[in-house]
């Protein structure tokens, strides 16, 4: 949960952050997770953002673009302009099959300037896990996601797929998909795969506001 107020059960940071935490350059940066099981990299160019994530070294998400259009404004193409990095340990109360969640994960904020336009890109990385989101809180009035430009290309072979098709709300009945015939689909989240090497990997959205 991405809003849940930083309340008493956060812990204060008592190890070195270098540790999970790499600038290979003024484009690129490393982020581990708390017991660096999960490696996630950022990195801009002439074409854009990107990322790709790895854990136990083997890579789950090969390199892929990000990015989002605001009000017909594409904001790939970016620089960053700064980086701040927090470890977080809390719990909080959730209403599910679990009363209490626990947390734990290396944050890292970068802010990009795109034109004119400052915003943020904010990563969690989990030791199961990679989390991330796009913050624009300098536009003013209202403002429409005119186009999604986040891709997921997974690294290895895919030997089967669950996810939902050409639905226009959240709840689309999840069935197996031949992943050989899914760039005809329109896809709908979450989306489960079963890769080559016995592992999966899920990819879901959350925290959506208007």
């Amino acid at each position: 949960e991405w809003n849940i107020p930083f309340a008493g059960s956060v812990k204060a940071v008592t190890e070195d952050l270098n540790a999970h935490f790499v600038k290979v350059n003024e484009k690129c940066y490393q982020i581990k997770s708390p017991q660096n099981r999960v490696e996630a990299e950022f990195f801009v160019d002439g074409s854009g953002m990107h990322y790709s994530v790895a854990r136990d070294g083997s890579e789950k998400i090969k390199n892929s673009d990000m990015g989002v259009a605001v009000n017909e404004i594409n904001y790939a193409n970016t620089s960053i302009q700064s980086v701040d990095i927090t470890e977080i340990h809390r719990s909080y109360a959730h209403n599910g099959n679990q009363s209490t969640l626990t947390e734990n994960c290396i944050q890292t904020i970068f802010k990009l300037k795109s034109g004119a336009v400052d915003f943020y890109l904010d990563f969690r990385i989990y030791d199961d896990g990679v989390a991330f989101r796009y913050r624009f809180p300098n536009l003013s009035g209202e403002s429409t996601i005119t186009d999604e430009l986040t891709s997921f290309v997974l690294g290895g072979t895919v030997k089967s797929a669950w996810y939902g098709v050409n639905n226009r709300d959240y709840e689309a009945e999840i069935t197996a998909h031949n992943p050989a015939d899914a760039s005809s689909d329109r896809i709908v989240a979450p989306i489960t795969v079963e890769m080559g090497d016995g592992g999966y990997v899920t990819i879901q959205e959350g925290g959506m506001s208007d």
